[in-house]
């Protein structure tokens, strides 16, 4: 016998408030217009029926003042009908507003036993026409119709049978569809049903409302929904009228009607739609939090009194009874865990501990093969069993007795044996209770299997505490863990019944079968590892914490499946300057609106314009936008249904007001993503972002086409920071560029272990590796904007563009300066330029601004290269100035809009004397047939080499020349812009021609 030990949950309360009480446990009052049962009568002159009673919830009867014309009772042996004889009918007397609607589902039971005639089974009669509506005998057929907007009649029509049959009409006003059908089988499809009936003034059953066309037969139910019912739903009805009355239906999905087929209810999902809970008129609910397309659970049970009894309890319930009704369950397809909620009000069981039985051979319950799910007690009069797990032909019914197991008795240790009731310390295979008021706290490793918490749990002493059953806290529960771990073998459920959020600091996941979250709220503030197996929530709400302090991650899954279910992942943004920045999402199908404010929408969370979302058009400007990598263009969002896509990025505008982004707290919600996740990349720049809920390692990454640097926006100066390596935080966005159209992949690999709450504002991270670097940084004192060149030694760089470079990227601001190198072999602009120790080295300099006026050049950490080099020179060549850079640690230069490429040169030397620019300033030009190059005469042997715009080579090299003026023919150069780089021993110069 299997024991799973739960406690009762506040969910079953909420759905029963809410449940579906129609035909089959589908719909309710709000959408069940009709539900006529030939069991519910009310009679006149015995058994005359006066009115047929609507069980539908709105008092919509059917009667009938006239004795001579009431139809009367007719009994078979496991249900009554309605009997007409061609004289009877019934009448609503008045409208029913509910059926002013064009979307309408209709299922009616009848026997055509009687000689052919023409008989009203249902006339709906409308402002538009008394006969809007109508199913009726057409002699040996049974018909179907609506009117459409001129009048005309949308039918349905087929062969009518001697015996009970469904007959079953779905009006789809909104696709113009009539679909009819006879004991579930498709009669017809029409289409032209564009109706639109109002003023719904009466409803007749057996008769025209004008007294003719009089039904002879007998009626068993009638139902009406003022909807169109999904698939799942019609065949749940179609299978509770099929069990009822003995009719073979096309899509039974129930096979024990001959034992079993009273009050059958269901639920299941089709492509079309679901019905995850259902009641009809029992005491026994059934729901789930989500099922798959082509699943159903249908139930219903044996008709035996609601008496108790003592036989046929398991042995293991103390004093036990049980209700002598049964039910039987009828599984299609895999649904996994449901609920099952019993209504015990009106039970004669003794109250306290419920138990729910589940036998799976006779319906013996004392005989072995049963699992009990328990124990606990009802909540208002209801008792609720989550991860109720059920086969085809279970049998499951309830019961009451004690089964305490191992329980505290008092507030103490979990390693003293007096804390519990067997005065011993529990094994890992027993069943733990904590009474309610008592605190146990746990200070060593322990193992235990199943656990319910009543009182309160602390394991916050321990970093060992693993549970290999389920994990239960009830109504006034509480726990707080340092770290659990759930490694069972079977599936392992958490159930939280209580208002306390529980509180995991560190979970782990080790459970091939999985690990599921049915009820209640959790927390995670430091990390979640998936090592097998899955996290699965079912219907809780789990939430990783992010705070100034600490951001919760979930640690490498590489041996994990990761998650299923909806979860809560927020993220904490520091102050900051208003400005742009860029937001990738950690969850899969991740909508803007979850960025956009609280689920009840009631609080703002980032503040957004021109999405129609929570803060509104802003005056029509738009703040959010994505970057199409295939056009190099931004695209503004404008709808907060828009999708994240893992590993992609968006950039917005981070503000709450004109000047700055305060301390938030934002949020996603969806299911985690986990393992590698490839995304594509197009040549040139690409906005990405970070996919998982981790810190990654940007050398860690599996990234082919990328150049070695990637981009993050800087709030503090306006432009991007280059970074040839370090971590990337949890939701950030950042750019990379790619060598042709690729792919690159996070993997879990690349994660690091990092809980930190830093979300950069600028690579405000040291470089994992040493350099000797000096920056170069433009600037203004008119405005904030300004931009750096890193200048970097290192060994296995040289003077040539290499993967140790990074490209500059432009800043959108058209404010904002940038301050640019130049190198051989790329037409490239670089915000890092690397190179080795050298004799000398000259680095062509480029300064772009979008405000022409005085900027400043500032010298930072200069002195790491004054170790290096003697002299650095900085050469104004448009003004032939030229600045030590070892004694000046600013300069200030006038700046106008679209100056010349490489004005500056920088350069670093060892020679003994203070050399400047002009030691080696070749003269550049074109004729109309030659390109002409001199130089100075210093007995320097020179090489020339000539590449295009893209970087190809024009021509070969010319080598060791000794010249001073050297010709190159112009018709050897294509038309376009050619760079032409000359380059001596010490030296070396650059400079773009337009031919």
């Amino acid at each position: 016998m299997k024991k799973i030990y739960f406690s009762a949950i506040f969910f079953g309360l909420l759905n029963v408030a809410f449940g579906q009480t129609g035909p089959g446990g589908v719909g309710n009052s709000s959408n069940n217009s009709i539900w006529l049962d030939g069991n519910v009568v009310s009679l006149g002159v015995n058994p005359k029926i006066a009115s047929w009673l609507d069980q539908s919830g709105n008092g919509n009867n059917f009667s009938q003042a006239v004795s001579g014309n009431q139809p009367q009772v007719v009994n078979y042996s496991s249900f009554s009908g309605v009997r007409f004889n061609g004289s009877n009918w019934l009448r609503t007397g008045s409208g029913i507003s509910s059926l002013n609607t064009n979307n309408s589902s209709q299922f009616i039971v009848y026997n055509g036993n009687k000689a052919n005639h023409v008989g009203m089974l249902y006339e709906g009669s409308f402002t538009q026409s008394n006969q809007f509506y109508r199913t009726y005998r057409n002699n040996a057929n049974i018909r179907t119709w609506v009117l459409n907007s001129t009048g005309g009649i949308v039918d349905n029509s087929t062969s009518q049978s001697s015996n009970f049959q469904i007959i079953s009409s779905i009006w789809d006003g909104d696709a113009q569809t009539f679909n009819g059908f006879k004991d579930g089988s498709l009669i017809t499809s029409k289409t032209g049903a564009n109706g639109n009936p109002t003023g719904n003034y009466n409803n007749s059953i057996g008769a025209a409302l004008n007294n003719s066309n009089k039904f002879n037969g007998d009626m068993g139910e009638v139902i009406i929904y003022n909807t169109t019912l999904n698939s799942a739903q019609k065949n749940i009805v179609e299978n509770y009228l099929s069990s009822k009355y003995s009719i073979s239906i096309s899509n039974d999905l129930y096979s024990y009607d001959v034992t079993h087929q009273y009050q059958v209810i269901g639920i299941g999902a089709e492509s079309d739609g679901n019905n995850t809970i259902a009641q009809g008129k029992g005491i026994v609910t059934i729901s789930t939090g989500s099922i798959t397309n082509g699943t159903y659970i249908l139930t219903g049970h044996n008709n035996t009194n609601l008496s108790t009894t003592t036989n046929d309890v398991p042995g293991t319930i103390s004093g036990g009874s049980r209700i002598s009704r049964t039910w039987r369950a009828g599984v299609t397809g895999t649904p996994g865990a449901i609920n099952i909620i019993f209504d015990v009000s009106t039970l004669t069981l003794p109250s306290g501990s419920y138990y729910l039985l589940v036998e799976n051979n006779n319906g013996d319950f004392s005989d072995g093969n049963v699992t009990e799910y328990g124990p606990f007690a009802d909540s208002g009069g209801l008792v609720t069993f989550s991860s109720v797990t059920l086969a085809d032909g279970d049998y499951f019914t309830i019961a009451s007795g004690s089964n305490v197991g191992i329980a505290s008795v008092k507030t103490g240790n979990w390693s003293s044996a007096s804390t519990w009731n067997c005065s011993c310390v529990p094994s890992s295979s027993d069943d733990i209770t904590i009474t309610s008021g008592h605190t146990v706290t746990v200070s060593s490793a322990i193992t235990v299997d199943n656990i319910t918490i009543n009182g309160t749990l602390n394991t916050t002493q321990t970093s060992t505490f693993n549970v290999t059953g389920n994990y239960t806290i009830g109504a006034s529960g509480n726990a707080l863990h340092k770290t659990i771990t759930f490694n069972g073998t079977s599936n392992q459920s958490i159930t939280n019944n209580s208002t306390n959020t529980i509180d995991f600091a560190y979970l782990k996941v080790n459970n091939s079968s999985n690990v599921g979250l049915y009820t209640g709220n959790f927390k995670v503030t430091d990390a979640v590892q998936i090592l097998d197996g899955q996290l699965q929530n079912i219907s809780g709400t789990f939430t990783f914490i992010s705070n100034a302090t600490k951001t919760a991650v979930i640690l490498n899954s590489s041996n994990g499946e990761g998650f299923s279910g909806e979860f809560v992942v927020q993220r904490f943004v520091s102050q900051r300057n208003d400005g742009w920045g860029d937001i990738s999402s950690p969850v899969l199908n991740n909508h803007l609106s979850d960025w956009d404010c609280n689920p009840s929408q009631t609080a703002r969370e980032l503040y957004m314009c021109g999405v129609n979302g929570f803060s509104g058009s802003c005056g029509g400007a738009n703040s959010v936008y994505f970057y199409n990598p295939l056009f190099q263009s931004y695209t503004a969002i404008t709808d907060t249904s828009y999708v994240l896509a893992p590993g992609k990025a968006i950039e917005m505008w981070l503000a709450d007001d004109t000047t700055t982004f305060y301390n938030t707290t934002f949020d996603s919600r969806g299911t985690p993503n986990y393992g590698d996740v490839e995304v594509v990349v197009y040549d040139s720049w690409n906005l990405v972002g970070n996919p998982y809920q981790a810190w990654v390692n940007w050398n860690s990454l599996t990234k082919p086409s990328l150049y070695s640097t990637y981009q993050i926006w800087n709030t503090n100066n306006g432009s991007y920071d280059a970074k040839t390596s370090g971590s990337i935080p949890p939701h950030q966005g950042f750019w990379v560029e790619s060598n042709g159209d690729n792919s690159f992949t996070f993997t879990e690999a690349s994660k690091n272990n990092s809980a930190l709450s830093t979300f950069w504002r600028t690579t405000e991270d040291s470089e994992p590796y040493e350099f000797t670097e000096g920056i170069l940084k433009i600037r203004s004192d008119l405005f904030y904007n300004s931009h750096e060149l890193k200048l970097r030694l290192n060994k296995l760089a040289s003077i040539d563009y290499d993967n140790f470079d990074a490209t500059f990227k432009p800043s959108f601001l058209k404010e904002t300066p940038s301050i640019t190198a130049s190198t051989i072999g790329s037409t490239k602009k670089l915000a890092i330029v690397s190179f080795n120790n050298e004799i000398e080295v000259i680095i062509p300099i480029t300064i772009n601004v979008g405000i022409a006026g005085k900027y400043k050049i500032e010298a930072i950490s200069f002195e790491n290269l004054k170790s290096k080099y003697n002299n650095i020179i900085l050469t104004d060549t448009k003004n032939n100035i030229t600045y030590n850079l070892n004694q000046l640690k600013q300069i200030e230069v006038d700046i106008e809009l679209n100056e010349e490429d490489n004005r500056f040169e920088l350069k670093l030397s060892n020679s003994s004397q203070i050399s400047t620019s002009t030691d080696f300033t070749p003269i550049i030009y074109k004729n109309s047939d030659y390109t002409v190059i001199e130089v100075a005469n210093d007995n320097l042997p020179y090489s020339v080499s000539i590449i295009n715009a893209i970087g190809q080579k024009i021509i070969d090299d010319y080598t060791n020349v000794t010249s001073t003026k050297l010709l190159i023919p112009n018709s050897y150069l294509p038309k376009g812009v050619n760079i032409i780089t000359i380059k001596n021993a010490k030296n070396i110069s650059v400079k773009k021609l337009n031919y």
